[in-house]
């Protein structure tokens, strides 16, 4: 399936991909009612939203899997197909329906009598779909114990596995519940990252980039120290692992050179930038409702430099006052002495399910190597 215009998120719980599932199942244990999970789920599917969808799945194999967790176990990775041979990092959407899966084990076998189970089955089950979400659980209620295992995945011969060593401990993984004993001390995630920063594979190094990113929002000293010593280290090794260290390492920074702290800046190599004839030009200072905002932002370089180039944008809110600015990256560049930069983009002010405009005065600014340097004001009409 291929997610567009007429298939949302959502989706990737159908009666076609449970219909796979239960047939999955079934054919190793004949005796579990493929017929009457697809007709419940039915019954009940449409309306629900991604989230609940997955729940849906888990609560009808709880009534409907062996109430024995090492016989439902057992039976859910025996139903498994062959691990995805897709690049790593690219989505075959309907492994999706391996979710449900994971969770099932998080909701079931989360205890110390089934932990060893459990934990060997999402290293399985993450060959296939990650089991990053579900296996947060049980590194909250058995941190010791999981540490150990984690440990062991950063060694495993499978990119998925090494991978879930990283994602799966993230302080603040997206759409999952904070791991808050790695965000109040983050020590041991670091001890696996150390394992993994110059993984073979991309897939895990952007793992363990957001990883850091993660720990930066609430330890941004302790993050900075660390870049700066795995630049250092980097000087030592070959080009092209030298190369991927340094990626690594400013994907970590993000965060903080959004926010234009100067310790990010410094280890990454940008100095106050030097810069001549800057403008920012608007299309236009008053845009319609739901209209675009082009703009362009142009600068001459005084000096060979390293330049990190941001947008900031101050909309204003239903009280008619402007919010705290939001930050988008631009661009990342070494410009020449004397070079001329020229930005051109494109702005929607369309109303989203995740934001709505409101009319007013906005403000649009553009940051160089964490320094504002030019802004303009614009307003936008009401409907």
């Amino acid at each position: 399936m291929q997610l567009g215009k007429d298939l949302q998120l959502r989706d990737v719980y159908s009666p076609r991909t449970v219909k796979k599932l239960a047939l999955a199942i079934a054919a190793v244990r004949p005796e579990f009612p493929a017929a009457e999970l697809q007709k419940r789920f039915r019954r009940s599917w449409q309306p629900l939203g991604f989230a609940e969808r997955s729940r849906l799945i888990v609560d009808l194999l709880t009534d409907l899997l062996p109430m024995d967790f090492p016989a439902a176990c057992d039976t859910i990775l025996a139903s498994l197909g062959p691990a995805l041979q897709l690049e790593p990092g690219k989505t075959d959407w309907d492994a999706f329906i391996h979710v449900p899966l994971t969770e099932y084990i998080a909701r079931h076998g989360c205890s110390a009598r089934h932990f060893k189970r459990s934990m060997q089955a999402l290293a399985e089950l993450t060959k296939r779909f990650s089991s990053e979400g579900a296996v947060r659980p049980f590194i909250e209620n058995f941190p010791a114990k999981s540490l150990v295992i984690l440990e062991q995945w950063t060694r495993s011969p499978d990119v998925h596995v090494r991978r879930l060593a990283s994602e799966g401990s993230r302080p603040r993984l997206p759409l999952a519940k904070p791991l808050h004993q790695f965000k109040t001390d983050p020590a041991p995630v670091l001890k696996l990252l150390e394992k993994l920063k110059d993984d073979p594979e991309l897939y895990v190094r952007r793992s363990v980039a957001n990883n850091l990113g993660d720990i930066s929002k609430d330890h941004p000293d302790m993050v900075t120290n660390l870049a700066e010593c795995w630049l250092s280290e980097a000087k030592l090794l070959p080009p092209a692992q030298k190369k991927q260290r340094e990626w690594l390492v400013r994907h970590a920074l993000r965060y903080l050179l959004k926010h234009g702290s100067r310790e990010a800046l410094r280890v990454s190599g940008y100095s106050a930038p030097e810069l001549d004839r800057y403008t920012l030009q608007l299309a236009s200072d008053s845009i319609a409702a739901s209209a675009d905002l082009h703009w362009t932002f142009e600068f001459e370089s005084t000096r060979e430099q390293p330049l990190v180039i941001y947008y900031a944008l101050r909309y204003c809110n239903a009280a008619g006052k402007q919010r705290a600015a939001r930050q988008f990256y631009l661009s990342e560049r070494r410009a020449a002495a004397g070079e001329q930069l020229r930005y051109t983009k494109k702005l929607s002010f369309k109303d989203l399910s995740t934001r709505k405009h409101y009319p007013g005065l906005h403000t649009l600014a553009l940051i160089v190597n964490g320094q504002q340097i030019i802004s303009a004001d614009f307003m936008l009409a009401a409907e």
